[in-house]
């Protein structure tokens, strides 16, 4: 299952031909979907698409790294939560899945998932020790946690139901 950048809703950062939202990942950004269902009960796996130009895949500071959430409408409980890693690919055109957050959901509720940072979402452009670093964006006294994120996909990997004996 995908859900589009121009499905999602967001503070901060911007929309680009509906495709992506660029500029995206300071402290109080946000990126939320709407309220969804999923065809199938199971176990499903929820991947940010994402591209993140901000160095090469061989050096740098700037992994961006982001919270998300997922709740059931209408209840303020979390049902799954983890945090994203998207390293540096060196091109802003480069699409990539982050890491996974696992999650139980059922055919029969509706979800809600938000993406943000919070206190622990950090990367190394956040150490003082790395202040001096001018290879690629990240050094000096602000911190560098920028993503561009063009979808959701929720890939189903299990039912409940199934059980090894």
């Amino acid at each position: 299952m995908l859900i589009a950048a121009g499905d999602l809703e967001n503070h901060g950062g911007n929309l680009v031909a509906n495709q992506h939202f660029e500029n995206w990942g300071k402290p109080g950004d946000t990126v939320m979907t709407k309220n969804f269902t999923v065809p199938r009960t199971g176990s499903y796996e929820i991947q940010a698409e994402f591209a993140n130009g901000a160095g090469p895949v061989n050096t740098g500071i700037t992994c961006a790294v982001k919270k998300l959430e997922l709740r059931k409408m209408g209840s303020a409980e979390v049902l799954a939560t983890g945090y994203l890693i998207m390293p540096q690919s060196g091109d802003w055109q480069r699409w990539d899945l982050s890491s996974p957050i696992v999650a139980q959901l059922s055919a029969d509720a509706r979800y809600r998932i938000s993406i943000c940072e919070d206190d622990a979402a950090r990367n190394m452009s956040c150490l003082k020790n790395n202040e001096r670093y001018t290879a690629w964006p990240g050094g000096g006294e602000t911190n560098y946690n920028y993503v561009n994120i063009a979808a959701l996909h929720l890939t189903r990997v299990a039912d409940d139901s199934f059980h090894f004996h």
